[in-house]
């Protein structure tokens, strides 16, 4: 299924400004048209045992060839249920990276608002962070990602706040909500 064709079928959740489901559900589509919709969304940083960071250059409908952390997507509405943050990670991991069996847990969250520069599209999202652990194989689909690397934290820091325009607005805002929170890696 081509990415236009999933972003209308996909539907999310629409939350308010703490998280709550609305009792509205949307197309994907429909909650990135314009101001949007405000939805339920999250990033996940899935670190190796030597603590470095998993990240990867997405392939994107709106932010792409950007830098992004491990895995990023929308808690869905699927098969007459609501995903837990939990489950759409682990469907986010398996699609993006080919990552199986990793135990996230939220440490943080944030809302945002960021129009697209090059049209009528936006970001309109209650954004969890989740983070785990994991020391195996990555096999990323190359529909979804163009490259990956692991970094230290350290440097992922530097890099991101240095040059904030080669990753994704949710990356950056990511980083800041975490130093908000006072959360440091392991």
């Amino acid at each position: 299924m081509d990415k236009e064709r999933r972003a209308r079928d996909e539907i999310v959740l629409v939350v308010d400004d703490r998280d709550r489901f609305t009792g509205r559900y949307a197309s994907r589509t429909e909650a990135h048209r314009g101001d949007g919709l405000h939805h339920r969304a999250f990033v996940c940083l899935l670190f190796d045992p030597e603590g470095r960071v998993l990240l990867q250059r997405r392939r994107h409908w709106l932010w792409d060839g950007l830098w992004d952390l491990t895995a990023v997507s929308h808690v869905l509405y699927r098969g007459g249920r609501r995903e837990t943050y939990a489950q759409a990670a682990a469907r986010a991991l398996r699609k993006e990276m080919g990552i199986a069996g990793v135990r996230v847990r939220k440490v943080a969250g944030f809302n945002y608002f960021v129009r697209h520069p090059a049209g009528d599209a936006c970001e309109n999202e209650y954004c969890a962070i989740l983070v785990g652990t994991y020391g195996g194989p990555v096999r990323p689909d190359p529909e979804d990602v163009y490259e990956y690397r692991w970094t230290a934290w350290e440097d992922f820091l530097r890099d991101i706040r240095g040059r904030p325009q080669a990753y994704t607005p949710w990356a950056y805002l990511s980083v800041e909500a975490l130093d908000q929170v006072g959360w440091k890696p392991m």
